[in-house]
Order: C-alpha cells, then sequence, then structure tokens
C-alpha cells in the first residue's frame, strides 16, 4: 500500500497552529510569532520567516493544505474591533500567500462547513480539545490546556481535510 501523502491544517490566527498529518503520525506546530511593543503595550504578531519555514520543511511533498477561512465576526452581541481585524486578516493573508509560494495547493474552509462533521454545530473550542484528543491519543498531551485550542483546530481540519481528499480520489 502507497505512503499517503500529507495532509496540512491551518488555523490561522496568532494563538493558531499548523498540523500535518502523514498517514497515523500528527506533527503539530504553534503558530510562529514574536512579541513587540507599541506604545508601552506588547503584542503577539505572526513572523512570516518562521511561518514560511514551517511549511518548507515539513510540508514537502504535501498533497493540500486545508485552511480555516476566516472573517469578522460577532463576539457577545459585538463585532471585532477594525484594528482586530486587520491583524487576523493580515494573518490570513499570510498564510495563503507563504502556501502559494511553497507550490502548496490549499483548500479554504469555514469552520461552519468542517467544524459540525468534526465536533458539532456551535462546539466550543473545549470540544475541539476533546475531540482531537479521541482521534490522536498519542498527542493527546498537546491539547491539555485552554491555549493549545489552535493545535486541536488544525488537527481537525487536516483530519477533515484527510476525508475530503479521499473522497476526491477515483
Amino acid at each position: 500500500m502507497p505512503t499517503e501523502r500529507p495532509i496540512i491544517g491551518i488555523d490561522p490566527g496568532v494563538t493558531g497552529a499548523v498540523a500535518i498529518l502523514r498517514g497515523d503520525d500528527l506533527l503539530l506546530f504553534d503558530a510562529p510569532v514574536d512579541a513587540i511593543r507599541r506604545g508601552g503595550k506588547e503584542r503577539r504578531v505572526l513572523n512570516p520567516m518562521r511561518m514560511a519555514s514551517v511549511l518548507r520543511v515539513y510540508a514537502a511533498g504535501a498533497s493540500v493544505a486545508y485552511i480555516e477561512q476566516v472573517a469578522a465576526h460577532a463576539v457577545h452581541g459585538r463585532t471585532q474591533g477594525a484594528s482586530s481585524m486587520f491583524n487576523f486578516g493580515r494573518g490570513y493573508g499570510l498564510w495563503l500567500g507563504i502556501l502559494a509560494a511553497c507550490d502548496i495547493p490549499f483548500v479554504e474552509v469555514p469552520a461552519s462547513v468542517w467544524k459540525p462533521p468534526m465536533v458539532g454545530r456551535g462546539a466550543d473550542k473545549a470540544a475541539s480539545r476533546y475531540r482531537a484528543a479521541q482521534l490522536f491519543p498519542e498527542c493527546s498531551d498537546e491539547f491539555d490546556r485552554v491555549k493549545d485550542d489552535g493545535r486541536a483546530e488544525a488537527a481537525l481540519i487536516a483530519w477533515f481535510g484527510r476525508h475530503q481528499e479521499t473522497r476526491r480520489r477515483p
């Protein structure tokens, strides 16, 4: 039986991650970020050079990447602020550009498409961590902390992508 080509799952936020699924093996990488200081405040921003390194080194020969398609959304009845939306969109665009530069074909998939079959409609991030631990018990400690939701969602996106790719094969 031929070896399965890897599938990449990307949760594109600053707290997101990259998951590379090769057969039964799962590699996880937190989104590469730097802390910068502006106006006395520290904030985290994605590091494009390190983002590219993750994909170049670990995703050679990938058949496809699945990336969560993002959009501004309401939180507690309020929409995100302009600065927040800009930064989120900037990160998403960086991932798309890096995928293209690395010649990795990609599929943009909204959470409303990948989440229901993986964790159910309206499920929270804790449900994503729980489901990822079920699917990848050898990596369950990678999903233990609340802040590990990006890893969990990247892993679930990769799993979703694998099943989409399996259906596309003749």
